[in-house]
């Protein structure tokens, strides 16, 4: 029991480092994603004149870097559990759980890298913003960034993108099991939606509105053991009906 255990993470280990390599463009992918969003943190404003005066006022928000790396990290996970992947996954030595070790692990890597850098990222947004602005031009309220400030950016950020990573997960082995989900999926969610509006509203609340960081965390962590669990557990189901 506790060799074939071993063995398990061992074949597990092999395929993770496998599939980094293999997957490594998605880091060259992320930067780029990232130099996007630096320029494009605009969400708007509005322009005022008046006594021979004319003031424009742009808005931006850190959302845009988180909103990218969202993108990211739900392709890759698509990527991931898809069928091309898979096929090459099982040249090696494999079984479907050692995979879905794999994956998870990649995943947790692309999670980590991507809640860093997207959080250093919020503070090169405030430098090249206040160096590529005019003097006075930028309003300081909110603007700079304390070392807790950062801190706790840094532990949101990682908790909604272990959250959606897990789900993405979930997404992309629905799709791997049938391509009609691509379709059921949408459909469904916004039938729940416009059926069940407050159900809708009260988990956004019961993970948006949560005022205590650990119970927040701890909230996120158990919502992504789930998803995670039922991953690997439907594909199991696969494998043993297939």
């Amino acid at each position: 029991m506790f060799s074939a255990e071993t063995d398990l993470w061992a074949v597990a280990a092999k395929q993770y480092l496998y599939k980094l390599k293999s997957h490594s463009g998605f880091a060259l992918g992320f930067v780029a994603t990232q130099i996007i969003a630096l320029f494009s943190g605009g969400i708007g404003g509005f322009s005022s004149s008046g006594s021979n005066v004319m003031v424009t006022v742009t808005r931006y928000t850190s959302a845009v870097p988180f909103i990218y790396t969202s993108i990211w990290i739900f392709v890759l996970a698509l990527t991931l559990t898809g069928r091309s992947d898979e096929k090459k996954d099982f040249s090696l030595v494999a079984n479907r759980t050692s995979n879905h070790l794999a994956n998870i692990g990649v995943l947790l890597s692309a999670w980590l890298y991507g809640g860093v850098g997207t959080t250093l990222l919020m503070g090169l947004q405030r430098w090249y913003l206040y160096f590529s602005s005019e003097q006075g031009e930028v309003i300081a309220n909110g603007f700079y960034l304390t070392g807790r400030s950062l801190a706790l950016a840094l532990a949101a950020i990682l908790l909604y993108l272990l959250l959606l990573t897990a789900a993405s997960y979930l997404i992309g082995v629905l799709i791997r099991i049938s391509y009609l989900f691509t379709v059921l999926l949408p459909a469904v969610l916004f039938a729940w939606a416009r059926l069940n509006g407050n159900a809708l509203q009260r988990i956004g609340t019961f993970f948006l509105r949560e005022p205590s960081l650990s119970l927040f965390a701890l909230k996120v962590l158990t919502a992504a053991l789930v998803l995670f669990g039922f991953s690997v557990l439907i594909s199991s189901r696969l494998e043993v009906n297939g």
